[in-house]
């Protein structure tokens, strides 16, 4: 498997509100002052690799997820772009329900069945949150087309808080815990 710089800094920025617009809008201002930041000094692989397969399966469900809504008016919210917002979500979800800088998980372990299954469940209840709260907070007459309202800080800033409360009433047996996964886990 090759994982592409590009693509993998896109995630990693994908992860943080700060830089998520900066993702979408413009990737190749992440290679300047971001950069450094996201790559800071002492990153983990497991940390590069996680967002590669975060970012990788948030594409995968937003493909399925539009294949199912052909015909919904609403489907512009899932284009390419929106891929970012299912990691940013997904990393929402990964911060509350498991605590993926513990030393149980690592890159043996996240290459096994059992996790990449765990944190596709992870990244199909993101994709679920993200698309009903774009649904609630989108209004063409304020952000304009689906493109401009996915590139929009002020779009961001509203969706923010209403998956903040969403995630917050998921029960916390809703997702697997992926320290768990990774201590069963046969590499």
């Amino acid at each position: 498997m090759t994982i592409e710089l590009d693509k993998v800094t896109q995630y990693l920025a994908s992860a943080e509100s700060n830089f998520l617009i900066q993702a979408i809008d413009n990737k190749s201002e992440l290679f300047d002052e971001p950069y450094q930041k996201l790559f800071r000094r002492g990153i983990q692989p497991k940390e590069v690799y996680l967002a590669w397969m975060v970012g990788h399966f948030a594409d995968e469900e937003r493909q399925s997820l539009l294949d199912g809504l052909k015909g919904d008016p609403n489907a512009g919210l899932l284009n390419v772009t929106s891929g970012y917002w299912i990691v940013y979500c997904a990393y929402k979800l990964l911060r509350k329900f498991s605590n993926i800088e513990s030393v149980h998980v690592s890159v043996g372990k996240m290459k096994s069945t059992e996790f990449e299954n765990a944190l596709r469940k992870y990244v199909s209840k993101a994709a679920s949150l993200f698309f009903d709260a774009a649904v609630d907070t989108h209004d063409r007459d304020e952000y304009g087309s689906f493109k401009s309202t996915l590139r929009s800080a002020k779009f961001l800033q509203k969706i923010d808080s209403k998956l903040n409360s969403r995630i917050t009433r998921l029960q916390s047996r809703s997702l697997p815990d992926l320290v768990s996964v990774c201590k069963s886990a046969k590499p």
